[in-house]
């Protein structure tokens, strides 16, 4: 399958996903909050097919405006996508005709979708996890290639969830949902492409440095995505195995993070680093 990010809302560097399979009459759309930007980035594949909406989770700039995308849609390819949502968030939106309230997987061609619950930034919170069964044990060069989308064989789609070093905001749960969350990700094969729904990297970094500042993976990882960004490029995905490496919330085993924490307790460790981040604060000055 070959993921393109369709970038969204420039000013909260948002991300919408196209995922184009072997099948012209099943494609994917992650998050398609804007029905014009998605529509006219749909020109540029006339043979295609949209058959499934996965929306992340309920707020206005991944769901936006839906209603108005879907008659399009339908009209165009005779037949209404299926739209895939939460349960729990579904209650607000009505689009939705395929709601997952536990682990749900279906297939779609050569595709297996697996449908992760992940309750903490919303109630509903999905991740997407989708793996080309055909093509697993092939090889993989994990090679990324700007604006023609990434050729992969799994990956997973974190909305607010997950971002790339970095992690979302606990709107409707807690520290040990989220830790719980963090965790299933980083049980996923390591060569896992991971799909965030903001760029969010520069900033994440930056913070991450003003926590535990003797970690070199920060400061490399933050020149690569300041020179991506320079020239407009994404810093999207990042894959599980380097996570551990650059996300200050995957690393709360680290005794110098559990220090700086106040805890031993890795959800307390996560609780707290969230609420700093939160209240932007660094102690590399201290």
């Amino acid at each position: 399958m070959k993921v393109i990010p369709i970038p969204l809302f420039h000013l909260e560097q948002n991300y919408a996903y196209l995922i184009l399979t072997q099948s012209k009459d099943h494609s994917f759309l992650v998050d398609p909050a804007d029905s014009k930007v998605i529509l006219q980035f749909l020109e540029g594949f006339p043979d295609i097919k949209i058959s499934h909406i996965l929306f992340t989770h309920k707020h206005w700039d991944h769901v936006g405006d839906a209603k108005e995308l879907l008659p399009v849609l339908e009209k165009q390819y005779g037949a209404r996508p299926d739209v895939v949502l939460g349960a729990a968030d579904a209650k607000e939106i009505s689009e939705a005709n395929i709601t997952v309230g536990e682990n749900k997987s279906f297939e779609v061609n050569e595709i297996k979708i697996t449908c992760i619950p992940v309750p903490c930034h919303t109630r509903g919170s999905l991740l997407y996890y989708l793996e080309d069964k055909e093509n697993l044990d092939k090889h993989n060069d994990l090679t990324l290639v700007q604006k023609e989308g990434v050729t992969t064989y799994r990956g997973v789609f974190t909305g607010d969830t997950h971002f790339i070093a970095g992690c979302g905001k606990f709107f409707e749960g807690n520290a040990e949902e989220m830790h719980k969350n963090l965790t299933i990700l980083g049980e996923l094969p390591k060569d896992t492409f991971i799909y965030p729904g903001h760029e969010y990297t520069v900033s994440n970094l930056k913070w991450a440095m003003g926590i535990e500042w003797e970690n070199e993976a920060y400061a490399e990882k933050l020149k690569w995505a300041e020179e991506k960004r320079a020239k407009d490029e994404y810093t999207v995905p990042s894959i599980v195995a380097e996570e551990f490496e650059i996300n200050i919330f995957w690393r709360t085993k680290i005794d110098r993070v559990q220090e700086r924490a106040g805890s031993k307790d890795p959800v307390q460790v996560l609780g707290a680093l969230r609420e700093m981040k939160d209240k932007k604060v660094s102690l590399a000055n201290k």
